[in-house]
């Protein structure tokens, strides 16, 4: 039996699908995602539309290599054209686990597959400790995918299936999660960088959007901080922000009493004790060893001033927002509301801002 269809990860990936590729003829109704259920990530490629870059990360605690082997893998990429990563090889999509076609639910399933033995969050975290890591393999807990290896050439009768044996011989096998060996696992690309930003930085985008939706109440920007090192030990790249865009600018801030209380149109009085930052977005650049550059716009999840009333009343009476751990992973009709507002509001905001001249910005890149 092949452990990827009877692990928690097909649920997870049903569950998605359904949500977010629903079939068009069921009126807003769940029923199962038929024809996504057969789309082939291989096919997933326009010559107008978006080109989707889906991060994986792959498990990597017994390599030789001790940069992969303290991270806890290496970034791990599925595309329309290629799959593959610096660690093992990169082979055409097409031709990668073809007695298992690799699907577009699958894939995304896979770059959200948060909990999974031997990982963690920019590489750290409790289900890196050994006997958590045994026991969730043991009970076949984990989000995340068996692939075969990546290698050039290999065809059809090359590419094992994790079955029970198979697995059970990786998980056991004291150097089991290296990089060398034919079968992989491959899980959420936040266990190797959070932000989705590091694949672009590699290929040098001109513009680079990334939104921080992570849960960080203390707005440490732990996220930000695992992409700087990331990149700048692998490519050499920096990260600046400086000006008027300094992160200070989306970290929420008491509003000044005297103006709260002379009701100043600039400040929120409700709801009472509420904080707020400037703005949900700063700009930035990406600058390489050369001495060439990316825009870079950083987008936050934080509370802005000029919310409606609904979105302040659910912050009024749910303090964590808009830092609601993850692990909430059933909103209900009011939740949503208050995140889709105030992602609204933000990326509202940012496009009508003339210091970050988005419009300016696409059309250097045409």
């Amino acid at each position: 039996m092949n452990l990827n269809y009877i692990s928690i990860h097909r649920y997870y990936r049903d569950r998605l699908m359904e949500a977010f590729l629903p079939r068009p003829d069921t009126d807003g109704t769940t029923a199962a995602a038929v024809e996504a259920d057969r789309a082939e990530l291989a096919g997933m490629r326009s010559e107008n539309g978006p080109y989707p870059l889906v991060n994986a990360n792959l498990v990597l605690v017994d390599s030789d290599c001790r940069r992969w082997r303290k991270r806890g893998g290496d970034a791990f990429l599925l595309s329309p054209l290629y799959c593959g990563s610096t660690s093992t090889a990169w082979v055409p999509t097409a031709r990668y686990m073809q007695r298992d076609p690799l699907t577009l639910p699958t894939a995304v399933a896979i770059s959200g597959a948060a909990a999974h033995p031997n990982t963690g969050a920019g590489g750290a975290g409790p289900t890196r400790g050994t006997m958590l890591s045994l026991l969730m393999a043991l009970l076949n807990v984990r989000l995340g995918y068996w692939v075969p290896r990546p290698e050039a050439g290999a065809g059809r009768r090359r590419q094992p299936v994790a079955n029970h044996f198979r697995a059970a011989w990786h998980e056991l096998s004291p150097r089991g999660f290296a990089e060398h060996r034919r079968l992989l696992q491959i899980s959420d690309g936040g266990h190797f960088e959070n932000l989705g930003v590091y694949e672009l930085v590699r290929r040098r985008a001109k513009l680079i959007v990334c939104c921080d939706a992570a849960a960080d109440p203390g707005f440490d920007f732990k996220d930000l901080q695992v992409l700087m090192r990331r990149i700048g030990t692998d490519f050499g790249a920096r990260i600046e922000f400086d000006g008027d865009d300094r992160i200070e600018r989306l970290i929420p801030r008491t509003p000044d009493p005297a103006l709260v209380r002379a009701r100043d149109p600039g400040t929120d009085a409700y709801p009472v004790g509420a904080r707020f930052a400037e703005r949900g977005h700063i700009r930035g650049r990406v600058v390489f060893p050369d001495g060439g550059s990316s825009t870079l716009i950083l987008v936050k999840t934080t509370t802005i001033p000029g919310l409606d009333l609904l979105t302040r009343g659910y912050q009024g009476a749910n303090r964590a927002f808009p830092d609601q751990s993850t692990a909430d992973q059933f909103f209900d009709e009011e939740q949503f509301e208050a995140y889709r507002e105030l992602g609204w509001e933000i990326a509202d905001r940012l496009v009508r801002d003339r210091r970050v001249d988005l419009e300016g910005l696409l059309r250097a890149c045409a």
